[in-house]
């Protein structure tokens, strides 16, 4: 979070600094370049914030690195495995019985589905 917080910190100086020059020195600040300078450091803060989440260790157990670049390719992984088995879990309440038990059977690494049980 310190990055995405030093951007914003650094989006709203610019900002201020911007006033301040218009207000003290009368200097005119093309209103367009303001704009995009200041939507520039918040697009960066909102990257910034989001690197951060995602870059940290979600295992208690292991203690993550300074930036947290294998951390952030396992927290995708898993962000990706959990959107596809809410879009498969439509799929399998969808699908005849008999499809459903092959599904089950069919599985890898032995991850089950929410709400979904083995029919024996």
């Amino acid at each position: 979070m310190v990055i995405g917080g030093s951007f914003y910190a650094t989006m709203l100086a610019v900002f201020a600094f911007g006033i301040a020059l218009f207000k003290t020195q009368e200097i005119v600040i093309p209103p367009t370049l303001m704009a995009f300078v200041t939507l520039a450091l918040l697009a960066l803060a909102i990257f910034g914030g989001s690197y951060g989440m995602m870059s940290a260790s979600w295992d208690p157990d292991k203690e993550g690195s300074a930036l947290g670049a294998e951390e952030f390719g396992d927290n995708m992984k898993i962000l990706g495995e959990g959107f596809r088995r809410a879009t498969l879990q439509t799929e399998y309440e969808k699908a005849p019985r008999p499809c459903r038990q092959r599904a089950v059977r069919g599985r890898s690494r032995g991850v089950r589905l929410r709400g979904m049980e083995e029919e024996r």
